[in-house]
């Protein structure tokens, strides 16, 4: 059996797993996946959310996932096409969708009997994740949720439990895993785990005007380089949301780092992050340990 069968095998199977939808009315899911459309050629169908302010969509995913803008971006490079939108305003929507040639949905639920993936991308959305990406989730329709994921802890574990409760694959990510100055200095930690030396304690710098848009790019790349074994976090700056905020400091206290098959390091440190608007700074970070320090920028 060739890979295209395979995959949309699985797309229509976990589509079909179990339970019901409550959108307007109460639809059931299996009559819904049973009726979607595939396409045929290699493309899959994916709908958007998240059109409006303060979002990818218009402006980078939309024309390189629908590249009706040759001038921005000439030829097909994903294997995606949106083919559906939807947004609080209309109009809004009916906007995103002539520019890029996708189907304005009337509710929010209305795509999940019609596209293979979704993409929630708008910022200011992010407060109502847990309630928009659920038809979506319960319907096993494997969904990228940009970040900051959620406001809250109690929202972002709403959305991993719904997920998880009907086996179903979630993506938010961050550029700023994959940036070259992550390896090269998760090597370092490693080398240094390794000869048996302490880290005590690492400065960094992140360029941001905002924390839930922006300066969750420094948390990811301090996430990257340093692991996940954080007891606490703080977060202290003049403003919160984009055009409020001219500075920040995030702190992480660690409780020390574990790597497998490198070594383990039991001592606690502080991780201090500058994060100030206007890319003064923009992905840095300074590693002191017994004996000196090291950085990369």
């Amino acid at each position: 059996m060739n890979k295209k069968s395979n995959r949309r095998r699985f797309i229509k199977g976990t589509a079909l797993a179990g339970g019901t939808l409550a959108g307007n009315g109460v639809l059931h899911r299996k009559a819904r996946a049973q009726s979607r459309k595939t396409p045929t050629v290699e493309l899959l169908k994916v709908g958007v959310i998240g059109v409006e302010d303060y979002t990818h969509l218009p402006s980078i995913w939309g024309p390189t996932i629908n590249p009706t803008e040759p001038e921005y971006w000439p030829i097909r490079s994903t294997r995606m096409l949106m083919t559906h939108c939807w947004a609080p305003r209309q109009e809004k929507a009916q906007e995103f969708a002539q520019r890029y040639g996708c189907e304005v949905v009337k509710n929010y639920y209305d795509m999940v009997d019609k596209v293979d993936a979704m993409i929630f991308g708008g910022y200011y959305e992010v407060k109502w994740w847990p309630q928009i990406t659920k038809p979506y989730l319960e319907a096993g329709i494997p969904s990228f949720i940009e970040r900051p994921f959620a406001v809250s802890m109690k929202d972002a574990k709403t959305i991993i439990d719904t997920a998880k409760k009907y086996n179903t694959p979630i993506l938010c990510t961050d550029e700023r895993e994959y940036i070259k100055e992550v390896p090269v200095a998760r090597w370092k930690v490693e080398e240094l785990i390794r000869e048996g030396k302490t880290i005590l304690g690492v400065t960094s710098d992140n360029s941001a005007a905002d924390y839930p848009a922006h300066g969750t790019h420094g948390i990811y790349f301090l996430l990257a380089i340093l692991g996940l074994d954080v007891e606490q976090i703080s977060f202290q700056a003049d403003g919160w949301w984009h055009g409020t905020q001219n500075w920040g400091l995030v702190s992480l206290q660690y409780n020390g780092i574990k790597i497998d098959d490198v070594g383990e390091q039991k001592k606690s440190f502080i991780a201090s992050q500058q994060q100030i608007a206007g890319h003064q700074s923009n992905g840095g970070i300074r590693i002191y340990y017994n004996g000196g320090w090291w950085d990369i920028m």
